[in-house]
């Protein structure tokens, strides 16, 4: 009907009708001009915590700046998150208003439940005009990474009896030297006090000056907390919140261990590779959760316990505490013949205790972890 009018309008001469195609005409191409003329003082960056708690506020910002004045245009913003941990991906798309001079921070609105190390990425930008009908594309590619820490539930640990192990320690501390001699610690000038046997008399001659050696101090720690995380297991995919659940439930028992003085390992396996960490203090629990949270999670763990039954860790543990989300078969059953095995499993279902002569299998419901406190008796 706009049309049939504005042809008639023509038709007769009317000025009016001359000077709304005009504008018809111009508009566009003025519009396209404004937005390609702003697209080029237009910049985006990404902000935020590095690091933080599970279910906290990351606080990750989406940052507009404008060199000069910004003369219109509607932007649109996708951003990503990936989980290197879980391997899972989640996209967000924003309509932030660019600023008309200077910066503007926009949240992105991303959900920090699921832990592990993150890498959010500007994915794409684009300014449209304010007729919306061109669109000029921004530079993108910007990344923020951060790591989003497991939640530290109220675990109470108790032991039914205290373990002692006769073997010598096999692993070495690399924070503080002892009195083996086969291991050197490191290298250092010589104070009074130090014994002549651990003079290093060829380097001494060398460097003109008393050089002693440290030796290594074999660490006798006897427990293990073994994780097992995985994204599947013979029941199909397994849930967000009890994936979440097994890196809560290892965090928690250890800084529960270690506050009531009882070092330990906590332990996994990063592509086959067994990696053991020592906890004995705040540095070292902090260590291992950063660590833990850099190592991607396999898509199954059935096999797990079997790789460390190869690796006869019972000359180097007497306790393990298996915290998994697969319900544990003939592999925890060799395992608990050679030395002492808890399970702690997080669940879909409510909590449950199972004890078959070999071992017990603890089952705590995930969504219990962060709302309520539990007592372990290991």
């Amino acid at each position: 009907m706009t049309c049939v009018t504005l042809l008639c309008a023509l038709w007769s001469g009317s000025v009016a009708a001359l000077a709304f195609l005009a504008v018809l005409v111009i508009a566009p191409p003025l519009s396209a001009l404004a937005a390609a003329v702003s697209v080029k003082g237009l910049s985006a960056s990404l902000t935020g915590r590095y690091s933080g708690e599970s279910g906290e506020d990351m606080e990750i910002r989406l940052v507009l700046s404008s060199g000069f004045f910004c003369l219109s245009g509607r932007l649109r913003a996708v951003l990503t998150s990936r989980n290197l941990v879980f391997g899972t991906e989640e996209e967000k798309i924003m309509a932030p208003v660019p600023p008309v001079r200077g910066e503007r921070a926009f949240e992105a609105p991303f959900d920090s439940f699921e832990c592990g190390s993150r890498e959010i990425r500007v994915k794409s930008l684009a300014l449209t005009d304010m007729l919306g009908l061109f669109s000029f594309p921004m530079e993108g590619g910007q990344s923020f990474v951060c790591t989003v820490y497991p939640f530290e539930g109220q675990i109470h640990a108790r032991l039914k009896q205290h373990i002692d192990r006769e073997q010598p320690g096999e692993i070495y501390d690399s924070k503080k030297s002892g009195m083996d001699v086969s291991e050197v610690f490191g290298l250092r000038e010589y104070q009074e006090g130090d014994s002549l046997q651990s003079i290093h008399w060829k380097l001494s001659a060398k460097t003109d000056s008393l050089i002693v050696r440290e030796f290594g101090r074999p660490i006798n720690y006897h427990t293990l907390i073994f994780v097992s995380p995985a994204l599947k297991n013979g029941q199909g995919e397994i849930s967000k919140e009890v994936r979440c659940g097994v890196f809560d439930l290892t965090i928690s028992l250890s800084r529960a261990l270690w506050e009531n003085g009882i070092a330990h390992f906590v332990g996994y396996l990063d592509g086959g590779r067994f990696v053991c960490l020592p906890v004995e203090s705040e540095s070292s629990y902090r260590d291992m959760t950063t660590r833990l949270m850099s190592c991607p999670v396999p898509e199954e763990s059935g096999g797990a316990l079997y790789s460390l039954l190869d690796m006869r860790l019972e000359g180097r543990f007497t306790k393990m505490i298996y915290i998994s989300a697969d319900v544990p078969g003939e592999a925890a059953h060799h395992m608990a013949s050679v030395m002492s095995l808890t399970v702690l499993r997080p669940s879909e279902g409510d909590r449950l205790l199972f004890d078959d002569s070999a071992y017990e299998v603890i089952s705590i419901p995930a969504a219990e972890i962060r709302e309520k406190s539990h007592l372990i008796t290991l």
